[in-house]
């Protein structure tokens, strides 16, 4: 995903059940566990922005961190 030229990292972290509901949400999202934060937050890259997407307030609070 780009925004004006420049790349974008953009997360879906929902929960599991919802994500495996409706995995497909757009182009270039990538879905991961928001209750393995500590996993892979180290995999985000520092030099581009990040979006994430969590429509529910309990994935916000432990996403917080990103």
């Amino acid at each position: 995903m780009m925004a004006a030229g420049k790349p974008l990292q953009v997360i879906d972290v929902r929960p599991r059940a919802s994500y495996e509901r409706g995995p497909e949400i757009a182009e270039g999202v990538k879905w991961r566990d928001p209750e393995q934060l500590q996993q892979w937050i180290g995999e985000l890259s520092k030099s581009a922005p990040v979006v994430v997407y969590c429509p529910t307030a309990s994935t916000q609070a432990s996403t917080r961190a990103i």
